[in-house]
């Protein structure tokens, strides 16, 4: 079963470069060790809840343990570490505003993959993008957890011909700042990908492909449940938000044949 390690500051070996700042999420690349999974480079990124009492920590860790268990193509390893201020502001020195450089913060861990970015302009990695086996296992799965943010950017195109991997999970269950009120069955959620890749209107084989995979939603929730549950009650203070969010995430599970079926306007 899929798990999440906890990192404590030790395990971050060394600072390499910066890789993107915003307001929301502060990313750089390190070196990173951990007992499970031994030394390598990673994304470390770090999300600021000071002020808006962001849940990008909440969503990376929860969407990663849901892909695992789906056997999605995602980093290798991925995991939570604990670093001192002072290491952050090393890497991103406008933090110091905001951070105390002798506190504790949570940062999300990736594993670097080799690879680059699918551009919208490189027709030849979006038409082998198309017929990925993964594919369809990915679109359900973006819909199970509202990942409205997925796009060519977000997915890594591996040295190997006709092989990718999926990041950034940041933005799901309706995007950083969830409300657990807002975590309605009737959340709107608009198919961007879908969009981006065949202007809103699959094949139907695509279509039928991906109703197959929404059928494995329910038992995947059910095998992580537990080790779910654990990881929300660590990561957020309200265990309210916790069971709803638990919640959410089970009815969507069950629904997912009959939403997707719905959304992409497959009649069976």
């Amino acid at each position: 079963m899929a798990s999440i390690e906890v990192v404590q500051s030790t395990g971050y070996q060394a600072f390499l470069e910066p890789v993107k700042e915003s307001e929301e999420c502060y990313t750089h690349l390190g070196d990173i060790h951990s007992t499970a999974n031994g030394t390598f480079i990673g994304y470390i990124k770090f999300y600021p809840d000071e002020i808006r009492r962001s849940k990008g920590l909440v969503n990376e860790a929860c969407g990663y343990l849901l892909a695992k268990t789906l056997d999605l193509p995602v980093p290798p390893y991925g995991m939570i570490l604990i670093l001192e201020g002072e290491r952050l502001i090393e890497a991103h020195p406008s933090l110091k505003k905001l951070l105390a450089a002798a506190a504790l913060y949570p940062a999300w861990v990736t594993e670097q993959v080799k690879g680059v970015p699918i551009v919208s302009s490189d027709n030849k990695a979006i038409e082998s993008l198309k017929k990925w086996s993964s594919l369809p296992s990915l679109i359900a799965f973006d819909d199970w957890v509202l990942n409205s943010d997925r796009s060519l950017e977000n997915l890594v195109q591996g040295r190997k011909k006709g092989q990718f991997t999926g990041i950034d999970l940041g933005h799901i269950f309706g995007g950083l700042y969830w409300d657990r009120d807002l975590l309605t069955q009737d959340w709107p959620f608009r198919r961007r990908f879908i969009e981006e890749l065949w202007g809103g209107d699959p094949p139907l084989q695509v279509k039928y492909q991906v109703l197959e995979a929404a059928k494995q939603h329910h038992s995947a929730f059910s095998n992580i449940r537990a080790e779910l549950d654990k990881l929300l009650s660590k990561l957020l203070d309200n265990q309210e938000d916790k069971n709803k969010l638990l919640a959410f995430l089970e009815h969507r599970a069950s629904q997912s044949y009959d939403r997707i079926m719905k959304g992409l306007g497959v009649m069976i």
